[in-house]
């Protein structure tokens, strides 16, 4: 009998941690970037060129980060960001600094429309067409 109260006590011990433990998880971002450009040209595929990212509370920008180029059919690392952010845009531009098209007045920087955010979570932004970019900030 008294082994029983030990084997009863342990699962209930048990049960109580896995409970406690529980983590609350980080709000994170990343960019999946289907877009294909066609017909392609040097370096201009879809590939979306030095990304900057600008975080909002309200309607505030608050900070921006670059992360790096995300290329056609990639998707960028998780990027974790502050839960205070309660929406954000990034830009880019088609062409890398290695193209020849880099200067041309079609490599202007584009922008996204704003992307509302999910506080603790992964939120997986993902680009397959230009409907939601613009010129402007």
């Amino acid at each position: 009998m008294l082994m029983f109260g030990l084997l009863f006590t342990s699962c209930n011990t048990n049960i109580l941690m896995s409970e406690n433990s529980e983590k609350i998880s980080d709000t994170t971002i990343q960019i999946s970037n289907n877009l294909h450009l066609y017909p392609a040209e040097e370096f201009i595929d879809g590939s979306l060129w030095d990304v900057i990212v600008y975080y909002y509370v309200g309607t505030e920008m608050v900070k921006s980060d670059s992360i790096g180029d995300v290329l056609t059919g990639s998707i960028s690392e998780k990027i974790l960001i502050d839960s205070k952010f309660t929406k954000l845009k990034f830009s880019f531009q088609f062409a890398p600094k290695k193209s020849i098209y880099f200067f041309g007045v079609a490599n202007c920087r584009r922008f996204s429309s704003f992307i509302n955010l999910e506080v603790n979570q992964n939120n997986a932004i993902e680009i397959h067409d230009l409907a939601n970019i613009s010129l402007s900030l």
